[in-house]
């Protein structure tokens, strides 16, 4: 692999920026019901989200649905550190007291990237922070981490590092990438 992480980004960056106003809500929209489709979804005890920026695919269909359903709804700050995770006005919580917040199930994921690979790896922003995040909340149960993305966003093949998290499924508005041992479904 010839290209850099940084050489991916500014690609990748580029090609999402592409995706322009009334594409892009369609897209989101697309993604959002693939979401709310999954069978991961129906069995979570917690949603943990972000808010976009940017050209980001915008998640936040889901996490009103997951709210209508009594489904605790949690944001992530990532603003300049570790990712956080708070509420609608309450207090932010490291990963470990999620974790003890949500203790009696399966938590999801939902998580950005400027791309992902067809195997399910993520390429971030840089700072490592979803990818410690990731390794300490499934360190304490089960998760489900579902990358969304524009399908101009997929690539065949990405650097990786020993410390990246793969996703468990990522979701276009063409398709879903799904983990299955020995390959992607």
């Amino acid at each position: 692999m010839s290209r850099t992480k940084s050489e991916w980004r500014r690609h990748f960056l580029a090609a999402r920026q592409d995706v322009q106003g009334p594409t892009r809500r369609a897209c989101s929209a697309a993604i959002v019901e693939r979401v709310l489709a999954l069978p991961e979804f129906g069995t979570s005890r917690a949603l943990l989200t972000y808010r976009p920026i940017g050209a980001e695919v915008d998640p936040e269909g889901v996490g009103r649905h997951a709210a209508t359903r009594g489904m605790p709804v949690y944001a992530a700050a990532t603003e300049a550190g570790p990712v956080s995770w708070s509420q609608e006005g309450g207090a932010a919580l490291d990963d470990a007291s999620l974790r003890e917040a949500v203790s009696d199930g399966a938590i999801m994921v939902l998580v950005p990237g400027v791309a992902f690979e067809e195997s399910l790896w993520r390429l971030g922003r840089g700072g490592g922070f979803y990818d410690r995040s990731l390794a300490a909340l499934r360190a304490t149960g089960p998760v489900c981490a579902v990358g969304l993305a524009y399908e101009a966003q997929i690539a065949v093949e990405l650097p990786h590092d020993g410390w990246d998290q793969p996703m468990d499924l990522v979701a276009t508005e063409r398709r879903l990438l799904r983990a299955e041992r020995g390959g992607v479904a």
